[in-house]
């Protein structure tokens, strides 16, 4: 059998068997979604290890609105002209440490 036949839905004459590596990209998705909206989990400040794929998908389907800046993370996010200062000064944020990088937010920080 080939592997797309086997993957599809049984109402689509397939076996049904959900395809793991499809699966795995949508929870690395709502994982870093989930980080996003409820702050009051209990792992949300933990790092979320994903493909650079995952992350470039997240980053493209999303808009960073600062607000007041308490949701928007300072250094990590797409909050300036659709940059991050990560990207527009990686040697800077080098010199930051990891866990101010993924928490600090924009509130905070101005």
């Amino acid at each position: 059998m080939v592997w797309p036949c086997i993957t599809r839905p049984l109402d689509n004459e397939g076996l049904g068997i959900i395809d793991l590596k499809v699966a795995g990209f949508a929870l690395n998705l709502r994982w870093l979604w989930l980080q996003r909206l409820d702050e009051c989990r209990p792992w949300i400040r933990l790092s979320v290890q994903c493909d650079k794929e995952v992350q470039a998908m997240f980053d493209a389907s999303i808009h960073i609105r600062t607000g007041n800046g308490k949701l928007a993370r300072f250094w990590t996010d797409r909050w300036i002209n659709n940059t991050s200062i990560q990207e527009m000064t990686p040697d800077l944020c080098r010199a930051v440490g990891n866990e101010a990088r993924r928490s600090r937010t924009v509130h905070e920080t101005m």
